[in-house]
């Protein structure tokens, strides 16, 4: 898929692929999907950027100290 998706929920299989921004409330990502743009995500009713141009599996660094600070 190419494009840009607003959605719910999203669940990228392990044969499928997505190209452009994505905004969703769930995302899913199984081994082999793959996922290349710009992932905004809802949190409280307001859009935050996440990960952005990071292929799936990595994480930004703020998102690992944010969950650092929970534990």
């Amino acid at each position: 898929m190419d494009g840009n998706i607003d959605c719910q929920r999203l669940e990228i299989v392990a044969s499928g692929h997505v190209n452009g921004e994505l905004i969703t409330d769930d995302l899913v990502i199984e081994s082999g999907g793959r996922f290349i743009g710009q992932s905004k995500i809802r949190n409280d009713n307001t859009v935050q950027l996440i990960g952005a141009g990071k292929k799936s599996g990595e994480r930004d660094a703020d998102a690992k100290d944010e969950q650092a600070d929970r534990a």
